[in-house]
């Protein structure tokens, strides 16, 4: 679009940087049903959504647009949410500018025209399978649909043979767990954060599984450790 300024619609906060840039003509809209209503009346190019549980919704009503999901540094699932809720691409809101959101839709069209994707499944499941936690996809009912190597090596099985089993732990979105798990290595203590998805076009669950045995053992370390000064000390004073 060389020469001209970029429809954007932003859905949520977006940093003041691209609000002000030139090459942007950006509109902001508080929820989906106003961010419906603008992009009716003044056209839209992209669509810059900080709203994550807008992103599903959006996807739906706007299937050929750019959708460029804004996530805080550090939210790893909250961009397995994003992608799995139909976002072409996921950007930092730390490094929220017009360069970054021009690239973003620039990559995201180009996604579009060479593969015609309508959400972000081949994404996600790239992300998925190179993520460094244990990931999971669990259906409304509670069975695995999906996992990445790591969680196969958590849980000592395959894919292949733990797909449509129960998942076995609680589905609470938005509330970090602790879970321990059976490993044919050693037991593992894990942290499980469940955020609800869409997955081939159903509801679902994606859960990330990241291990802190050794965050637990340092930790216990420490707790014993200072007993034990705490004991001596005791001991000390009362000589």
């Amino acid at each position: 679009m060389t020469g001209e300024r970029l429809r954007v619609l932003a859905v949520g906060g977006v940093h003041a940087a691209a609000a002000t840039a030139p090459g942007f003509e950006l509109r902001t809209a508080g929820n989906v049903p106003e961010a419906v209503r603008a992009a009716a009346r003044n056209g839209v190019d992209a669509l810059v959504v900080a709203a994550p549980d807008a992103v599903t919704d959006l996807r739906r009503r706007f299937p050929a647009l750019p959708l460029i999901a804004v996530v805080r540094p550090g939210q790893q699932t909250a961009i397995l949410a994003a992608l799995a809720g139909g976002a072409d691409e996921v950007v930092s809101a730390a490094a929220l500018d017009e360069t970054t959101i021009a690239r973003a839709v620039e990559r995201a069209r180009a996604r579009r025209g060479a593969a015609e994707l309508g959400t972000g499944d081949t994404q996600l499941r790239t992300i998925i399978s190179q993520n460094a936690d244990g990931i999971v996809v669990v259906d409304a009912g509670g069975a695995l649909l999906f996992l990445n190597p790591v969680a196969e090596r958590m849980f000592g099985r395959s894919g292949e043979e733990l797909i449509g089993e129960t998942f076995g732990f609680p589905l609470v979105a938005g509330e970090a767990q602790e879970i321990e798990l059976v490993s044919p290595e050693r037991p593992v203590v894990a942290e499980l954060r469940v955020v609800k998805i869409e997955w081939q076009g159903t509801p679902a669950y994606l859960a990330s599984i990241r291990d802190i045995t050794d965050r637990k053992l340092a930790e216990e370390e420490r707790a014993r450790a200072a007993r034990e000064q705490a004991a001596r000390a005791e001991t000390e004073a009362a000589a």
